[in-house]
């Protein structure tokens, strides 16, 4: 559907109708996600041992009989996955989701750093959702006044 512009009031509602509606639901996805991860817990998490192989649409550990983990980047991966490659880890597993890693050793609680991601998403989305009320609001309270056409 092709729709034709008649003054500049008008293309800057539909910019801040539009940032308020993406924001509305990536924000509202995340939302979900962030509420989810904060009912997780290292108490109740499973350790699961292999190697990890890391790309941008799967996470997977192996170890030297099967696939002990197999599940969608966005979901069970954390900040740093991608370091960890080709390394033998032990994940700790709870629900799903990776809330621990001990890597050569080291142990990281990614749960923490998964929280804090997703919170300053969240607070990103909201800005938006912030900044295209006001674009909305403002292009509604305007006077109308016609876009200038430029003639080749």
């Amino acid at each position: 559907m092709i729709a034709f512009i008649k003054s500049a009031r008008e293309w800057w509602l539909g910019t801040g109708i539009a940032l308020v509606l993406v924001s509305l639901a990536l924000g509202g996805t995340e939302a979900y996600e962030l509420a989810e991860v904060r009912t997780l817990s290292t108490a109740d998490a499973v350790p699961v041992k292999g190697t990890m192989k890391v790309t941008a649409k799967r996470l997977t550990l192996r170890n030297a009989h099967e696939v002990a983990l197999d599940c969608p980047t966005s979901r069970c991966g954390y900040p740093g996955a991608g370091a960890d490659e080709g390394k033998d880890v032990t994940a700790h597993v709870s629900n799903g989701r990776i809330v621990a890693v001990v890597v050569q050793g080291k142990y990281r609680d990614t749960l923490s750093a998964v929280k804090e991601q997703k919170s300053n998403r969240l607070a990103w989305y909201v800005c938006q959702l912030i900044v295209g009320a006001g674009i909305a609001y403002l292009a509604m309270a305007s006077r109308p006044k016609p876009a200038l056409l430029m003639s080749g």
